[in-house]
């Protein structure tokens, strides 16, 4: 078995060494220090069975995309990560790969390689992608690492979806320490996600670790606080200790600071507003509670600051209020911008003067005052200070209102009636994590996505055939994209875009910048949502978005209505725009998934006509079924490949369009 081993700690290496040198089988092992070794010691390999890799580096980069790249090549990879940090905000990309503290547990470990090598088959490559990263596990499928381990869960591993603690079925393992391992669960009989935080079996029949345990569910049950996470119950059931509490939604600030991002004004000082306030309620009450950390702030994805609850049975360690404060002054440093940041940065340097005696309290009344500042300062004020830059400021808005008046004016007197104005139509809808009702009977589970609230227009669709004009296509090309696709611009484009600039019919249908792009191929919408940042949807992701929680067969209930489909500007005779049909909305908040165009998905079936070739899943109606019968939400749309430009009976691929997902929330106030 070829093994490869990824840990910037020598000693990570040494200790998993040492482990898999007392197992029961030779292993050829590879070690690399960092992500850029590794490819090149993959390079020189045919064959490569194993990837125990740490999840996050020192810089900030994850193994995610390692992960899926060797995947491409080495299909049957058996991956393990190494991570001593919570995956709430990274579950989605985790997929069903085992998690291990770091360093691991060398008999948990030593089972891994055991069953990677008992379940290991040859490699190969596919034929085509399908993304599975991202498509959905039925809850029916049961995975273990483990055949005695009944009927609580093996510590340290992924959670293998149907398993039961009494009320609630676990979904994944999220995270772990030495005594406790926490995963997220929904609990059954109310449909609520949850963090269920278990003692290991190993521990269930220590008296002082029962003890320790059940002293910190009371403790952290007392806590109740708007910004804290709650505990909402503990339970002893068929030989488990566990209790559940909110599941935070969100990333902690160690993994925003890996991924770069910085903090407004505001944002900074809502969190620095919220953290005071819960440690200040902490300490008013007398409840014993571990300094905060780093880890234990969230910036949920409701764009507000949820606090980890670090209550604890005993009392913690003896830090001061004014060393928390500056260790959360220095912490948070690492999320400013200087040069676009003034009241924030002049907070935080408060924040690390030493020789303050804070208080919780105090802080309170610095915060205040920040706030006020930035109710009542402009946006230029937030940036400038001085009273020669205000007034250097003002002389240039009065120019700069002169000038725009004067191109106003031109602008009226140049405009065409029928031109079309671009209107914003970037918005994402959140979709939550969780069960739905999946085609006629299947229940599946996603996690937590984003999804385009609108089909993606042709106004923004022009906006990445521009920045292909200056950086090229191969950039975002899909790696089985056909040599002789040279770009991502349709034959037809320049007639298309004119048309819909103008407001005036294209091959006798009215068009405008705001209506869905069409005639575009798989290709293309995979490579839009590339150059986006986004992907496109699984099919699973599409239909949950509008079915919602209940499982309609159409957006607004169980039967075709046709008076759902009309728009509020019935002059269009074929495509409309994609904001302009109100009735074709899911219970979710997202519109025209039942008609306007069919859309592409990151999905992929097997060819109903021709052995070995797939083709991918297109969903939802179009207005061409508006006239012969609306399809429901299940309904799949036949296309032939994923480059085709006809259709039978059909001129051009006019029909079908597109929409976006991602896997984290779009906007949070965080600029990069």
């Amino acid at each position: 078995m070829i093994i490869l081993i990824i840990a910037e700690e020598q000693d990570v290496i040494t200790g998993i060494l040492s482990a898999l040198c007392i197992s029961n089988d030779p292993h050829e092992i590879h070690t690399a220090s960092c992500f850029d070794t590794a490819r090149k010691e993959i390079e020189k390999k045919d064959t490569l069975d194993a990837l125990i890799t740490t999840a996050f580096t020192s810089d900030g980069r994850n193994a995610f995309d390692l992960r899926d790249e060797l995947r491409q090549q080495f299909p049957n990879l058996k991956v393990a990560f190494l991570n001593n940090h919570e995956l709430t905000g990274w579950t989605k990309r985790l997929g069903q790969d085992p998690v291990f503290e770091n360093p691991p547990e060398k008999n948990a470990l030593i089972n891994w390689v055991e069953n990677a090598r008992n379940s290991s088959v040859p490699t190969g490559k596919r034929s085509l992608p399908h993304d599975s990263q991202h498509n959905a596990l039925p809850l029916q499928v049961l995975e273990t690492n483990d055949e005695n381990d009944g009927d609580i869960p093996v510590a340290e591993t992924v959670t293998a979806p149907g398993k039961h603690i009494g009320d609630y079925e676990l979904v994944r393992f999220i995270g772990g320490d030495e005594k406790t391992e926490t995963h997220e669960a929904l609990q059954l009989s109310i449909d609520r996600p949850v963090a269920l935080v278990l003692l290991k079996p190993e521990f269930t029949q220590q008296k002082r670790a029962v003890r320790e345990f059940r002293g910190l569910v009371r403790a952290r049950a007392k806590v109740s606080h708007p910004n804290i996470a709650p505990v909402f119950e503990g339970y002893e059931e068929a030989g488990a200790l566990f209790y559940t509490r909110e599941l935070i939604e969100g990333r902690n600030l160690p993994r925003l600071y890996d991924n770069g991002e910085k903090f407004d004004d505001q944002t900074l000082i809502s969190i620095v507003k919220t953290i005071a306030a819960a440690q200040a309620y902490l300490e008013t009450n007398s409840i014993d509670h571990y300094p905060i950390k780093s880890r234990h702030i969230y910036l949920g994805d409701d764009g507000k600051t949820r606090i980890a609850n670090t209550a604890t049975a005993e009392s913690g360690d003896n830090e001061t209020v004014s060393e928390l404060i500056f260790y959360l002054g220095t912490k948070l440093q690492s999320f400013v911008d200087p040069s676009n940041s003034v009241i924030g940065n002049r907070l935080l340097a408060e924040m690390c003067n030493s020789s303050v005696p804070w208080t919780w309290q105090a802080l309170q009344g610095v915060v205040a005052r920040c706030d006020d500042e930035i109710a009542q300062a402009t946006p230029y004020e937030l940036k400038e200070s001085t009273a020669g830059q205000q007034a250097k400021f003002f002389r240039f808005a009065g120019i700069l209102v002169l000038i725009l008046l004067a191109v106003g004016i031109l602008l009226i007197t140049l405009r065409k009636p029928n031109s079309s104005k671009q209107r914003v139509l970037n918005q994402m809808t959140q979709i939550k994590g969780g069960e739905f009702k999946y085609q006629e009977q299947e229940i599946y589970a996603l996690s937590t996505f984003w999804i385009d609230t609108h089909e993606v227009s042709i106004a923004h669709y022009q906006k990445f055939i521009s920045a292909l004009e200056t950086t090229g296509s191969d950039e975002y090309d899909h790696p089985e994209q056909p040599p002789d696709k040279a770009n991502h611009k349709p034959d037809n484009w320049n007639a298309y875009y004119d048309a819909a600039s103008k407001g005036i019919p294209y091959e006798g249908h009215l068009v405008d910048l705001n209506c869905p792009v069409v005639f575009v191929d798989w290709w293309d919408a995979y490579a839009y949502a590339e150059w986006t940042g986004r992907r496109l949807p699984t099919e699973q992701e599409w239909e949950k978005s509008g079915r919602g929680k209940k499982g309609n067969l159409y957006p607004w209930g169980n039967a075709p209505d046709l008076e759902m489909f009309k728009s509020s500007q019935e002059n269009y005779s074929t495509w409309r725009p994609v904001d302009s049909v109100p009735g074709d909305k899911s219970p979710e908040g997202v519109f025209c998934l039942a008609g306007n165009v069919s859309e592409w998905t990151s999905s992929f079936i097997d060819h109903p006509e021709i052995f070995g070739a797939e083709i991918p899943v297109v969903r939802g109606g179009s207005f061409r079924n508006e006239r012969s019968g609306m399809p429901d939400l299940t309904v799949r749309q036949r296309v032939n490949d994923p480059g085709e430009s006809h259709d039978a009976g059909f001129q051009g691929r006019d029909w079908i369009g597109f929409r976006t997902v991602s896997d984290i929330k779009p906007a949070l106030k965080i600029s990069k």
